[in-house]
């Protein structure tokens, strides 16, 4: 059964909208440095999309409908040659809670695009104290104990013996293209700047 949370005090969205930032900011950072113990998402009364849970034994069935991204990395130039700046889904993350519905999640599970998971990628910046461009290398692969699991919208929870609450969130790998030019106003080229970012956060859901 899915639950859509009716509308809540104006802190507690203050709270989720900070603590989600923290956590995809540490993503960045290099995916594997946070603790992952999320109280709150950055809208609790704005679920975009349902979440499915159904009861197998001990067992809680969690199933949701595939994001509208696309899997495969895009093009990176547009048709007159051009860099552009696009969006994929990097995968879903499962939270789970014991508490109540509305606080107290626990990343469970990671399910995650191997296009990007696999591969390397680097940002392409300009530094304008040497006046050079530089490069840095980034992965986007898990390191943790935790992993993660092949990309998929369903996911089959962990025994337990008390209710457990889900949410799902939505994250996307984004190309930023952003142009630069010095003191003169003249142009220089062009900055590239992979990010993670939140795209879309589940309604709780329970068995």
């Amino acid at each position: 059964m899915t639950k859509f949370p009716r509308t809540t005090d104006f802190g507690r969205q203050s709270m989720f909208r900070v603590l989600l930032t923290c956590v995809l900011t540490l993503l960045l950072a290099g995916v594997a440095g946070c603790s992952y113990v999320l109280d709150a998402f950055a809208n609790p009364d704005a679920p975009v999309f349902q979440l499915f849970v159904t009861s197998e034994g001990s067992l809680d069935r969690l199933r949701w409908d595939a994001s509208s991204l696309s899997r495969a990395v895009p093009a990176d130039e547009d048709v007159l040659g051009r860099d552009r700046s696009w969006e994929m889904l990097y995968g879903y993350y499962v939270f789970v809670s014991t508490n109540t519905p509305y606080d107290g999640y626990r990343l469970a599970a990671r399910l995650l695009n191997q296009s990007i998971v696999s591969n390397s990628w680097q940002n392409h910046e300009w530094n304008s104290l040497t006046g050079k461009w530089f490069d840095t290398p980034l992965s986007f692969a898990p390191v943790d104990g935790l992993g993660h699991l092949p990309l998929t919208n369903a996911w089959t929870g962990l025994p337990s013996t008390r209710t457990q609450y889900y949410r799902v969130v939505i994250i996307a790998l984004k190309r930023n293209i952003s142009e630069v030019r010095n003191d003169k106003d003249e142009r220089i080229g062009d900055s590239i700047v992979y990010t993670l970012g939140e795209m879309g956060v589940s309604g709780w859901g329970a068995p």
